[in-house]
């Protein structure tokens, strides 16, 4: 009963949304969207690098399991754009 309580509020007084910042605006230009993706990605790939020879365990499964993974990640990726929200 308290479910059709919270769901009647909401639908009687709904949240108001607020204005997107300003640093959203700029970055949902695709242009600004595509850099900072480049950037974010570029920086895991240094994190990346350092996984690559740290493993959790000696033992050989998880080994051979740690490597698999890291060889699934893509360096870097093309990204959708920017979408409003």
């Amino acid at each position: 009963m308290k479910l059709f309580r919270y769901v009647g509020s909401a639908i009687k007084h709904p949240a108001e949304a607020r204005a997107p910042s300003l640093l959203r605006c700029l970055l949902a230009q695709p242009v600004l969207f595509d850099v900072a993706s480049a950037v974010l990605q570029w920086r895991d790939v240094s994190r990346v690098e350092r996984a690559d020879r740290a493993y959790l365990s000696e033992d050989p499964e998880v080994k051979k399991t740690h490597d698999h993974n890291l060889s699934q990640i893509r360096r870097f990726t093309r990204t959708r754009r920017a979408e409003p929200y």
